[in-house]
């Protein structure tokens, strides 16, 4: 990382307000805990992460169960199996509940980031935390079928 777009800590703490101000106005920025560590963390404002992960798109695979009467939402790698009357009501009905589960997900961070198989959901899990709204995330979804 370059040194010269990295802040020291001590220095966002002594004008927090403008650093603040410059994140959600400006820029992202990049702050190092102290100059002889490698802690450094990133703070942006909710519309960059937005556009961070704009590529990002759930692809639902829908199943038709005849005995049942009803559509099957599922999404590959991912633990929520979700079902409706019809394909838009499964669809609806799962992105309801990746909401919750992501917000599981980050109540847990710790653990479900360091689990292999649960890393690669983090895109998916930040776009539904910061979109939060299943209406706006059908716009990120594509259907796919068996």
């Amino acid at each position: 990382m370059p040194a010269a777009i990295v802040q020291k800590s001590s220095d966002v703490r002594d004008q927090w307000s403008t650093f603040i101000d410059a994140v959600i106005y400006k820029s992202p920025k990049f702050v190092q805990r102290n100059h002889k560590s490698n802690d450094i963390f990133l703070m942006m404002n909710l519309h960059v992460a937005k556009d961070l992960l704009e590529k990002y798109r759930f692809e639902i695979n829908i199943e038709h169960d005849k005995e049942a009467q009803e559509y099957i939402a599922t999404i590959d790698d991912i633990w929520i199996v979700e079902s409706g009357k019809t394909e838009k009501e499964a669809i609806k009905n799962y992105l309801t509940s990746f909401i919750d589960w992501s917000k599981d997900y980050f109540n847990e961070f710790d653990s479900n980031y360091r689990a292999p198989n649960l890393r690669p959901q983090l895109p998916l899990v930040m776009k539904a935390l910061i979109i939060n709204d299943v209406e706006n995330l059908l716009k990120y979804t594509d259907v796919q079928y068996p």
